[in-house]
């Protein structure tokens, strides 16, 4: 059994536009998703392969069946061409290893024949995505029930209407915390609908309804993410009821590796339309439980240190993932690959992320390299536990 992790994190492939396809240098368009594949298998030996494979939202561009299709046929090909690593223990297979969760773009906002706009909560998702198959964080309901006791009453089990799930590899001493920071975007006036079809049928002139669908798309297409307080009670209640359920004693439970999966990120940026709301006492609950970093990506880009806060900085613990899709031009096409060596013992664990990015050829180049030690986790964790 080796002493490292990998862990391939994914982010944005919006299948559907531009057929996941960008152009080379010489205007010879390659399938990124197909690349993406053939560097992992080809140029990764056994050592580099991951052990997990994260898909943080925003797998489509429509939330179309025909999409969440390709999309699984892309997990087939990903399984199916040996880019996982053997696993170290044989009960988890492949798919065990992957974890999925939603993103905006993962919500029905526009369908093909531009007759309907708004959201479904997320149905489309878990209607395509296998929840037995894979893991969401829809995938059991008792990882989001929560409980009341009363001393009126016996304990009463309430199902909770928000996703949160954690899932656990005790071999791999590691726990994903899977989190939804879409569930509340994409309120739509119906209102708003009906005056868009009276206005189609009092047949009125294309460039005013052209206009009247730009605006429809601009309610429509808000890209915010959201965790309200009480998504937050819930995320709570979760590590609590999971920390009593396995019996860990405290010594254990503080050597776990936590890593939570979520779209959106959880640092302000200068642009409201696509920030995330409640994003600050997120990250100071999900530190509150121990979880060293969060993966996340939406903004088709990786994140730099200078967008930390002041007193998170020394740590760098966000691990934002770029796009492998043709959906944003003007954004590099990257993926990470996160190294944790040591992965038994926190206290001499060292995390390195490798950002892979997409030259005008096609081909998958690392550009950068980043280390996060664990003494400088550890010392802030305690920081934030003794403040919270």
């Amino acid at each position: 059994m080796g002493n490292k992790i990998n862990i391939c994190h994914l982010s944005d492939l919006h299948f559907g536009i531009y057929e996941n396809k960008s152009f080379s240098a010489e205007d010879e368009s390659f399938s990124l998703t197909n690349s993406l594949i053939e560097f992992i298998s080809t140029k990764f030996n056994e050592n580099k392969k991951p052990h997990f494979l994260i898909i943080s939202g925003d797998l489509t561009s429509i939330s179309d069946k025909a999409e969440y299709d390709q999309f699984l046929q892309f997990m087939d090909s990903f399984i199916e061409e040996e880019c996982f690593a053997k696993c170290y223990f044989d009960k988890y297979s492949e798919k065990d290893r992957t974890i999925i969760v939603p993103g905006n773009h993962d919500t029905v906002r526009k369908l093909k024949n531009g007759e309907k706009f708004g959201s479904d909560q997320l149905n489309s998702f878990r209607k395509n995505i296998p929840e037995k198959v894979f893991n969401t964080p829809f995938g059991n309901k008792k990882k989001y029930c929560f409980e009341i006791n009363s001393f009126k009453t016996k304990t009463k089990r309430y199902p909770c209407p928000i996703p949160c799930a954690l899932y656990y590899y005790p071999e791999y001493n590691i726990v994903f915390s899977s989190l939804v920071s879409c569930y509340f975007a994409h309120k739509f006036n119906p209102k708003v609908l009906e005056m868009y079809n009276s206005y189609k049928q009092k047949d009125c002139n294309e460039k005013f309804l052209k206009k009247f669908e730009e605006d429809i798309e601009k309610i429509i297409y808000d890209d915010y993410g959201q965790f309200p307080q009480n998504y937050r009670r819930i995320i709570n209640r979760t590590f609590i009821n999971f920390q009593k359920k396995k019996n860990f004693p405290e010594d254990k439970y503080g050597n776990l590796i936590k890593l939570a999966v979520t779209h959106h990120h959880l640092v302000p940026l200068d642009t409201p339309h696509t920030n995330t709301k409640d994003a600050r006492p997120t990250l100071e609950l999900l530190y509150k439980h121990g979880v060293i970093s969060i993966l996340h990506g939406h903004l088709h880009d990786v994140l730099e240190e200078h967008y930390l806060p002041d007193k998170w900085k020394d740590i760098s613990s966000f691990f934002s993932c770029g796009t492998v899709s043709g959906y944003c031009r003007n954004t590099v096409n990257k993926f990470n690959m996160i190294e944790i060596q040591n992965y038994t013992d926190i206290r001499n664990m060292i995390i390195k992320i490798l950002c892979y990015e997409v030259n005008t050829r096609g081909y998958f180049t690392k550009t950068k390299v980043r280390r996060l030690y664990s003494e400088p986790i550890r010392k802030f964790l305690k920081s934030m536990n003794d403040t919270l």
